[in-house]
């Protein structure tokens, strides 16, 4: 899909049309396994599995409507792979996929966990988490925080992208690892549950941002190899996956490790916020080494940049 929407839309449309995508997906991955559970309230699990299998046949023939140029040139992908990795800029945006990414897999989960404790849901004790009524149910809850996310994330997108077309890729980017900075220094704040939910949609606004800033600058790289545009972008996910599992690991670890000798569970999580700020913040250091003229698609067409966003 990445490839496909690489060869049929324009550079100055590219980071608003990926963005959104992604941040469709995105919430297609968050409120999926919850929109399951409740179909299969009405309807058998097998039958539901038929539902699903046929409406993705059905959504992914759609692109045969979209009207494309085929491309028919014989693809070396052996000369471009190799090229992909001996080239030391592109090990630049790599190490930028990884840390762009390495909060992402682990931020919601934390996030809605720590709503939860704070609207009184749950109660905990080190890493220990327990309902505080045997009649109240989570998914009611969470059902809601979920969509807060959702909302945030596509809102998010859009306008990360925009502002990575229309403006600069270069500050999309760090208004997202702005945005994600000062959305998890929010959690910090003791406050009522739900001024919690106001944080929640700014730190799902920051996940949708954070995606269609990445997708902008992985995009124009991925467009210096026309034969292997797709493998080079999935190399790039590839690496945004890598870093979704590290972080994933880091934070688990950390919990892990704080829940033995620390029992406020609060507090606990005030020290793994900090630590996502400290690893989201890492993106910057490839981001700055990276050679701006290879990402901001203006500077090849000769367009005039605002001298505050200069390299």
């Amino acid at each position: 899909m990445d490839g496909f929407i690489l060869d049929i839309c324009p550079k100055d449309k590219l980071g608003r049309t990926i963005g959104t995508v992604w941040a469709f997906r995105s919430v297609g991955i968050i409120i999926g396994g919850p929109l399951i559970l409740v179909i299969i309230q009405f309807i058998q699990f097998e039958l539901t599995l038929i539902v699903i299998s046929i409406l993705t046949i059905l959504f992914g023939l759609l692109t045969l409507k979209i009207p494309h140029t085929t491309i028919t040139e014989k693809v070396r992908l052996g000369k471009n792979l190799k090229s992909m990795f001996k080239r030391g800029e592109n090990w630049k945006l790599f190490g930028f996929s990884f840390f762009m990414a390495i909060v992402s897999g682990v931020i919601f989960t934390m996030i809605s966990l720590y709503v939860l404790v704070q609207a009184g849901v749950v109660a905990g004790e080190g890493a220990t988490l327990d309902l505080l009524e045997e009649d109240i149910s989570l998914y009611s809850p969470q059902a809601i925080i979920t969509l807060i996310i959702g909302l945030g994330v596509i809102i998010g997108a859009f306008v990360g992208g925009s502002i990575a077309d229309r403006k600069t890729r270069r500050l999309s980017v760090f208004l997202a690892l702005s945005l994600g900075t000062i959305a998890l220094l929010l959690q910090l704040i003791p406050t009522e549950w739900f001024i919690l939910l106001v944080f929640t949609f700014i730190i799902g606004a920051s996940s949708g941002w954070n995606n269609s800033s990445f997708s902008a600058v992985a995009s124009e790289y991925s467009k210096q190899y026309p034969e292997a545009t797709s493998t080079f972008y999935s190399i790039c996910t590839s690496f945004a996956n890598l870093g979704i599992q590290t972080g994933l690991i880091l934070t688990g670890i950390v919990f892990s490790t704080l829940s033995s000798t620390v029992t406020d569970i609060r507090n606990i999580f005030g020290v793994v916020f900090i630590l996502m700020i400290f690893l989201l913040n890492l993106a910057l250091i490839p981001f700055l080494l990276m050679d701006r003229k290879q990402y901001e698609y203006k500077l090849n067409k000769g367009e005039q940049i605002p001298s505050t966003q200069k390299s």
